[in-house]
């Protein structure tokens, strides 16, 4: 369940969400999985991502991706991190 930008989200929106799938007829088969308690996990997947080098610092803007129609040009593909 995404929750994790609280002043923007009701306190209901994630009932309303499982009430929804459930009207639905959409189950879920485990314990439903909340991101705002899963920070360590996302650590340890992007430490992992890192050793594999895997991942890249991109600076490029959300404006400068709209221009190109939401398509990453790969500008900063061959960025090391730390590099400025």
């Amino acid at each position: 369940m995404e929750d994790l930008d609280p002043p923007r989200e009701s306190p209901e929106a994630a009932s309303q969400i499982l009430h929804a799938l459930e009207a639905l007829n959409l189950y879920w088969d485990a314990e439903v999985l909340y991101q705002s308690s899963r920070h360590a996990a996302y650590h340890d997947a992007l430490t992992q991502l890192q050793k594999q080098q895997l991942v890249f610092p991109c600076t490029c803007s959300r404006q400068s991706l709209r221009e190109n129609a939401g398509i990453y040009p790969g500008n900063c593909r061959n960025r090391q991190i730390g590099e400025s």
